[in-house]
């Protein structure tokens, strides 16, 4: 995901116009079984897609217009679990960019995210197999695959920043400007 931000931000794929993201949990017996299932009001929005939505404001820093959402529980139909367990939601920035987002905790694949961005010079793919960049024009069509090296750290710097900031020794990586909009998003 930094790779994609550094991509976004060296203006490779132009303006953006649209975003698509997934959070595929994968592990639907937590929800049916674990501590999910037993909260009242639990979303799977609020419980997963809202790492796609601080995705999206990462990359866009815009303000939401409008969220329409949508779920269902057809898998969940017949569990003690009452909320939906598939949710899919529609959103438009204020500067005009689309996206959506969807949470499918009863997907039988295992724990992934999937996030497209699609620009007016380029488009980004990426899945839990890999990052690819296509850049197309009526002469030619680029297609490359991005590289990484996953980070088996990666959430040290998260919670350390977090931990230092409370200790009054970091600046915190969002506003809290941002951390609420993010919520608002998924509310």
């Amino acid at each position: 995901f930094k790779k994609i931000h550094n991509i976004v931000k060296s203006g490779k794929i132009g303006k953006i116009f649209h975003i698509e993201g997934e959070y595929n949990y994968g592990r639907f017996e937590k929800i049916l079984h674990g501590w999910r299932g037993r909260i009242k009001n639990y979303s799977v929005t609020l419980g997963g897609g809202i790492h796609i939505i601080d995705l999206i404001q990462w990359y866009l820093g815009k303000k939401i217009e409008k969220v329409i959402g949508i779920g269902n529980k057809i898998n969940s139909k017949t569990s003690s679990f009452i909320n939906s367990d598939t949710t899919t939601a529609l959103l438009k920035f204020k500067s005009g960019v689309t996206a959506k987002i969807t949470s499918n905790f009863p997907i039988k694949t295992p724990h992934h995210h999937v996030l497209n961005i699609y620009g007016t010079k380029g488009s980004i793919f990426s899945s839990h197999e890999d990052v690819v960049l296509h850049t197309l024009t009526k002469k030619n069509k680029k297609r490359e695959k991005i590289n990484f090296k996953k980070d088996k750290n990666y959430k040290f710097g998260i919670l350390d920043n977090f931990i230092y900031h409370m200790l009054g020794k970091k600046k915190p990586l969002f506003t809290i400007e941002t951390i609420l909009n993010n919520m608002e998003i998924a509310f």
